[in-house]
């Protein structure tokens, strides 16, 4: 099976290479990463210490760049006061991305 899989792939992104429509009718992809902080609240803020935390997003806009869609995974982690202790959370979240105004205007609500 592992020797099938990227036969399968490379017929796969052939066929899409054929089979796309012209490049104005075409949904845009993006895919993104970013580091930031995670400061712990509450409760939590009286035993963990400042943390740091890792994204990584993908999504696709519409031919028409009105409709689209994104998915986001999230990885934190935070060092506990007690010696030699951490958590770590996974998070992933799917979204609806709506951009009204035409798809060329100089400005958008999200920036695409």
């Amino acid at each position: 099976m592992r020797r099938k899989i990227p036969g399968l792939m490379a017929a796969a992104l052939l066929f899409g290479a054929v089979a796309a429509s012209p490049a104005a009718a075409q949904a845009r992809g993006y895919i993104g990463f970013g580091p930031g902080v995670s400061l712990p609240v509450g409760d939590f803020g009286d035993v963990a210490k400042t943390g740091w935390l890792g994204q990584v997003f993908g999504g696709i806009t519409g031919p028409n760049g009105v409709i689209g869609g994104r998915i986001d995974g999230m990885y934190v982690r935070h060092s506990l006061e007690v010696p030699d202790a951490a958590t770590a959370l996974i998070g992933a979240k799917a979204v609806l991305v709506v951009s009204p105004g035409s798809a060329g205007a100089k400005v958008r609500p999200d920036g695409l």
